[in-house]
């Protein structure tokens, strides 16, 4: 479905790539930060550019968990979804879910 927003991702064309993601030498060192709200709570999400075309996201404040995308819209429901198991998995195990606020952890080099 076109947008009409120049900020969203991808601009006021329609479904084109997000034009924060590079091309050419710099491509693997562009990441784009963006937070995402599951049961109430905001988790920081990091969407990178995947070698094979597709694009990567993970939950900083949860280490060692991603996921991939087809597309980066693809990639933001998968986002949302991993938070969501994230606090489905605290709660069946009686644990205390994150702080409301997002860790900001810095991106490796």
């Amino acid at each position: 479905m076109p947008t009409t927003d120049p900020a969203a991702p991808g601009g006021p064309t329609s479904n084109a790539e997000p034009r924060w993601f590079s091309h050419g030498r710099h491509a693997r060192a562009v990441a784009r930060k963006e937070t995402v709200v599951a049961d109430g709570r905001s988790f920081q999400a990091v969407f990178r550019r995947s070698a094979d075309g597709g694009f990567v996201v993970s939950l900083p404040a949860v280490p060692h968990l991603m996921s991939r995308g087809a597309t980066y819209e693809h990639a933001r429901v998968k986002a949302v979804a991993l938070a969501h198991g994230y606090l489905h998995e605290l709660r069946a195990t009686g644990r205390l879910a994150p702080a409301r606020r997002s860790l900001r952890l810095p991106l490796a080099a």
